[in-house]
């Protein structure tokens, strides 16, 4: 359901963008598009939940070990966000700008304690902090893409622009990440802005997701609450903001955002 939320909020170039990304990617979208034409909630529900099973059916055929498709094994969900948002390599390349050469180092999409500590006095935080957002920890996790052969005053931005990022965050790590509601992100053609879209949260060996409508409405979304269908909260600037980190008994696990 979040992916889904995320494909109806994309522009037409971002959803191209995507579809084109990988066969899973292709097949996710032309489902998007035929469940958004149907008329009637009935037809949309069913299709939404055929696609799913299918869905499912795929990631076993492509790796059965990580994606089990029965069983009491609990499959990560950010292995199932890589695949689709295609981050390994091409939406986390770095390159300087200084000096016109690519960045050896990806974008970390997750805080790691020990980079944090090492480069955010460089960027201006303090590396005591106990609380970051993930605005902060971009900047950080830009400037540790550096090597010996960047100087400090270069300036690290992304090759191509990805139309979604991701962030995994854990509640033990410190500093505690929280969700910044929209990020500004250097590229070789000046900064760009990304919104927060989805929210996945973890807990009691299940996942659920809460999102952001075209309407700044946050919805949530449990398939074994309310028959399936998404739950409305509240209008966004008038969330608890302690809803984007725990609801229901669950972490936020993984943040994605996308590009505007």
């Amino acid at each position: 359901m979040g992916l889904y939320s995320l494909y109806n909020n994309a522009t037409d170039s971002c959803r191209l963008e995507w579809s084109i990304q990988s066969a899973l990617t292709h097949f996710l979208a032309e489902n998007f598009d035929s469940i958004q034409a149907n008329s009637t909630k009935t037809l949309k529900n069913n299709q939404f939940n055929d696609s799913c099973n299918t869905f499912r059916n795929k990631l076993t055929y492509i790796d059965p070990i990580k994606f089990p498709r029965f069983g009491t094994c609990l499959v990560a969900i950010d292995e199932i966000i890589s695949v689709l948002c295609n981050d390994n390599i091409i939406g986390r390349q770095m390159k300087c700008l200084s000096c016109e050469k690519n960045v050896s180092n990806l974008f970390q999409k997750s805080l790691n304690p020990h980079l944090w500590t090492k480069h955010a006095e460089d960027t201006g935080y303090l590396p005591s902090l106990d609380i970051t957002t993930i605005q902060e920890w971009s900047f950080v996790s830009l400037t540790a893409c550096k090597t010996t052969i960047h100087p400090s005053d270069h300036q690290i931005v992304f090759c191509q622009v990805p139309c979604w990022l991701w962030f995994e965050v854990w509640p033990q790590v410190k500093p505690k990440t929280l969700p910044s509601i929209s990020l500004d992100l250097p590229s070789s053609n000046g900064y760009f802005q990304y919104e927060l879209n989805t929210i996945i949260y973890h807990g009691m060996n299940h996942f659920t997701c809460s999102f952001i409508d075209d309407n700044k409405h946050l919805w949530f979304h449990d398939r074994q609450q309310n028959q399936g269908n998404p739950i409305f909260l509240n209008k966004i600037d008038q969330i608890q903001f302690s809803d984007l980190i725990e609801f229901e008994g669950q972490f936020a696990n993984i943040y994605i955002y996308q590009r505007l």
